[in-house]
């Protein structure tokens, strides 16, 4: 089974397991409205079911607006 980080981090809430505080944004509005409830810093992630996100330059840790 193949599932999204979002995905299985809702798996994982539904069965009482930790995981950080998360949001799904689907626009750039999104991401600064949920960057500001979460706080800085954060790391944002493209939502695929490959692997090498890191190593390709996806993943992205964003200190201010």
């Amino acid at each position: 089974m193949r599932l999204l980080e979002h995905e299985g981090k809702a798996l994982f809430r539904q069965y009482g397991i930790k995981v950080p505080r998360s949001a799904l944004a689907n626009s750039v509005d999104e991401a600064v409205r949920f960057a500001t409830e979460i706080g800085y810093p954060l790391i944002l992630k493209p939502q695929l079911t490959v692997g090498g996100r890191g190593k390709e330059g996806a993943i992205i840790k964003c200190t201010t607006e």
